[in-house]
């Protein structure tokens, strides 16, 4: 069962975020289901019988590409309060969605938290988080807003790279990179 103050507190963070980013190359939705995992039923004659399980997502950033679009960033959403075993849950679900979208991003937010800092607890259990944010209340502050808005393009960007480096492995010209860093940033 949903939260209906979780859901609108998502909806208005979404709202604000359709602000910030190109609406021509990115679409922002809420609470759509997104495959997490593929089951092949059987197969013969080169046809697979195919089945997709699906999680729903909290707030899903898609990149547009002429007749279809790709799973860029999937952000999950709690509001007032995080359990361990929600931390748990989505960091799996992070891990599911990663292993079938190349340079997938994944964060956490939470708004208008009982915790004005992201506990250790979190930490600990969310290592397939790309990125951890709590707004300190229902609203975001202007410092908070854009250092999130930031957070938010700068993995669009890896994103971007991340997938890059792995559909063009095979190709002679592809861009090559001497070191990658998965860069942790701390806010105070």
């Amino acid at each position: 069962m949903r939260d209906e103050l979780e859901n609108k507190w998502t909806l208005s963070i979404s709202e604000l975020l359709k602000k910030e980013l190109d609406n021509n190359k990115y679409e922002i939705v809420c609470f759509e289901r997104v495959p997490y995992s593929v089951y092949i039923n059987g197969y013969s004659d080169n046809k697979e019988d195919i089945e997709l399980m699906k999680y729903e997502v909290d707030l899903l950033i898609k990149e547009k590409r002429d007749n279809y679009s790709i799973p860029r960033m999937i952000i999950e959403s709690k509001y007032r309060k995080i359990t361990t075993h929600d931390v748990i849950t989505y960091s799996n679900k992070a891990k599911c969605h990663k292993n079938l979208y190349n340079g997938l991003r994944y964060g956490l937010m939470i708004g208008n938290g009982i915790e004005k800092n992201v506990s250790s607890r979190i930490v600990n259990h969310g290592d397939n988080f790309d990125f951890i944010f709590i707004f300190e209340n229902e609203k975001p502050n202007e410092k908070e807003w854009n250092v999130f808005v930031d957070v938010v393009k700068r993995n669009l960007e890896s994103a971007d790279k991340l997938e890059s480096i792995i559909n063009e492995r095979r190709k002679r010209d592809k861009k090559r990179y001497y070191c990658i860093e998965k860069n942790i940033s701390f806010y105070e």
